[in-house]
């Protein structure tokens, strides 16, 4: 079974625009995907520093 969220999905597209659009709208910064995963964790370890900080100022993984 694939989990994911549409939060997730934007980090994995590089879409900054959709990431900021979701946070805006109150998108559940820390709901994991099948591996345990957040969007956060996802963006810092494929090293998208521009999404991972508006992630983090939004809230994820605090």
């Amino acid at each position: 079974m694939h989990m994911s969220t549409p939060l997730i999905e934007a980090v994995l597209r590089k879409d900054l625009e959709s990431v900021k659009k979701l946070l805006e709208e109150g998108a559940d910064r820390n709901a994991r995907n099948e591996e345990g995963k957040r969007a956060c964790d996802i963006a810092a370890s494929l090293g998208y520093d521009v999404i991972l900080i508006h992630l983090i100022e939004g809230g994820c993984g605090g």
